[in-house]
């Protein structure tokens, strides 16, 4: 009984805004997810090497990265979409990995692996106006970029 009378307490203080014209917790949530989303659709823009990411969308899922060179081929990895929020700006962070034996290369400048999983990070700051402030790279060579 005092569990039944518990629950019925947190869920009626569920209910966010006030009289006093506060604004609803869930009504900010999703104001900050779809300004999240946003961030994400600009940063992806209409670049053809970040097509792994679309359509914009949160979080961590399977999706075929394409490898550039005289064949295109299409390897097989984890893409994950995250947002950081900053006071002015939006960082979107868009993270692929790979089997690294799937994307091997030749010559003296080639650095092996150095695990079994390669990955890159690709980090656009997204101003509240929508424009890229910056953009960085960081991790392994990206298979996009062969040529």
């Amino acid at each position: 009984m005092l569990s039944i009378a518990l629950a019925s307490t947190s869920l009626a203080g569920c209910h966010g805004g006030g009289s006093d014209g506060s604004v609803r917790r869930s009504e900010t949530s999703s104001r900050q997810v779809r300004a999240d989303r946003e961030a994400v659709r600009i940063a992806i823009g209409s670049s053809g090497i970040l097509t792994p990411f679309r359509p914009a969308r949160l979080g961590t899922r399977s999706c075929t990265i394409p490898r550039g060179g005289p064949v295109t081929r299409l390897l097989h990895g984890t893409c994950e979409t995250r947002v950081l929020r900053r006071h002015e700006e939006r960082v979107v962070l868009l993270t692929e990995s790979w089997d690294a034996r799937d994307f091997a290369g030749s010559g003296e400048r080639f650095r092996k692996p150095s695990g079994p999983r390669s990955k890159t990070t690709w980090v656009f700051h997204v101003t509240r106006s929508g424009h890229i402030r910056g953009v960085r790279v960081s991790g392994n060579f990206p298979p996009q970029l062969v040529m």
